[in-house]
């Protein structure tokens, strides 16, 4: 699993460097942004898989890290719908206002959602103990 992850690193890298140097040179590089969005999304969903196939508890609600990847998931499934319309947007000349709220909102509720995580983490580890969860 680490040496795909570690691939997958290398393409988004290069797909990168190559859309920024060729593909949307003087423009957002909003393919590279949907690009990690949906990269982001396939590792939550299989954070998701992997924690309903071990489930360590029944109570998946109580477990810090099922919260901080939900925030992660929300928020770039909702980058994704965002990053995806940009180049149109641009087309059109949209002032990004209601995109920009729109973005700001979804960072705001997935770090809500985060903080849910790291509260449960504090809550269930004591002073000096580190946490161990899916892993």
């Amino acid at each position: 699993m680490k040496r795909t992850f570690i691939f997958i690193n290398i393409l988004y890298f290069i797909f990168s460097l190559v859309n920024l140097l060729f593909l949307q040179k003087s423009s957002l590089h909003s393919y590279s942004q949907t690009l990690q969005s949906i990269i982001i999304l396939f590792l939550c969903i299989i954070f998701y898989f992997k924690l309903l196939k071990e489930l360590p508890t029944q109570q998946i609600q109580k477990l810090p890290l099922f919260w901080i990847v939900s925030g992660f998931f929300f928020s770039y499934a909702g980058k994704l719908v965002i990053y995806a319309i940009t180049h149109y947007m641009i087309a059109i000349g949209d002032d990004f206002i209601l995109i920009s709220i729109f973005h700001v909102s979804l960072t705001l509720i997935a770090y809500l959602i985060m903080a849910v995580g790291v509260w449960l983490n504090d809550k269930q580890t004591s002073p000096g103990e580190v946490h161990k969860s899916i892993g």
